[in-house]
């Protein structure tokens, strides 16, 4: 008896499981699953590289107070999404994006106040939008602090890509171009989220 492709993806289909959206992979640890859940959400992505981005402009040395604000932000939205289930967040994260996005692409200098808010929301949401599905206790409290230590983490390559890149007169166009694609990546996400609800 022999199977085809098209027959076996058929019967799997059939043999459905709970599938969360947001839930952890098999067989690995809850803090390792956290650690790598901001990689497995679009959305996270872009929000991680626009930050991490923004943050890197100029010197990481001078910016240093926004990797301080960007830590506290992630924390307090992890802590917040921790106790409080609060869903359809990802709409507000993707609208920080483009707007971080908007202001890499067209090298605003913006205040540090105004360049500090655009951080804190954007880390915010980051750690609101990332309770993983079906976790518990202290389940979800590793899985939370993985996510805390994996955005960090995260935030620290654009950053240091984008301060490289802000040295030089032409390598800024660069920058200044993956800004742009960031908030077009982001409109479209956005238009793909309102378009189905």
């Amino acid at each position: 008896m022999t199977f085809s492709l098209p027959g076996l993806l058929i019967l799997a289909f059939l043999l459905p499981s709970v599938v969360y959206a947001h839930g952890p992979i098999k067989g690995l640890g809850y803090f390792y699953n956290g650690m790598l859940h901001p990689l497995f959400v679009p959305g996270h992505i872009m929000l991680i590289l626009a930050v991490g981005f923004l943050m890197g402009r100029g010197s990481i040395e001078k910016n240093l107070p926004l990797f301080i604000i960007s830590t506290l932000s992630v924390a307090l939205g992890l802590i917040t999404t921790h106790f409080m289930a609060i869903s359809e967040l990802s709409i507000w994260g993707l609208l920080i994006t483009v707007v971080i996005g908007a202001v890499i692409a067209i090298n605003a200098s913006l205040s540090r106040v105004v360049i500090g808010l655009l951080v804190a929301l954007g880390c915010f949401f980051i750690g609101i939008d990332s309770p993983q599905d079906g976790l518990e206790g202290q389940n979800k409290l590793a899985s939370l602090f993985g996510t805390f230590v994996g955005v960090y983490l995260l935030l620290l390559y654009p950053a240091l890509v984008a301060e490289f890149l802000s040295r030089r007169g032409w390598t800024l166009i660069l920058l200044r171009v993956v800004g742009s694609w960031i908030a077009a990546a982001s409109v479209l996400n956005l238009a793909l989220i309102l378009s189905a609800n």
